[in-house]
């Protein structure tokens, strides 16, 4: 399960995406055709992520959470990368709260 970490900037949530058992934060890696993983947190501005709506925006590269290959959604495994931000299928995210 992942956590978003609230606060809040221009009337968005905004933070660190967390996976709540390991404690490792959504990062996007710029060097790795922006590949999403997770890994340790260290505050890095490409750690750090928008709602926008329903779309998660990296702050760093302006570019959205998009699930990859995948204009109208895909199976559970599919690679999670960002991607230009242009409201497809694939963009929208819902977060539920933990019971």
């Amino acid at each position: 399960m992942l956590a978003i970490q609230r606060g809040t900037r221009s009337g968005r949530a905004t933070g660190e995406i967390k996976h709540s058992s390991s404690g490792h934060c959504l990062d996007e890696d710029s060097n790795n055709e922006h590949q999403v993983e997770l890994y340790s947190c260290t505050g890095v501005a490409w750690q750090k992520w928008d709602m926008v709506g329903s779309t998660i925006v990296n702050r760093d590269s302006g570019r959205c959470l998009d699930i990859q290959n995948c204009p109208d959604g895909c199976e559970s495994g599919s690679n999670v990368w960002t991607y230009d931000c242009y409201g497809g299928n694939n963009q929208q995210w819902t977060f539920t709260e933990n019971p």
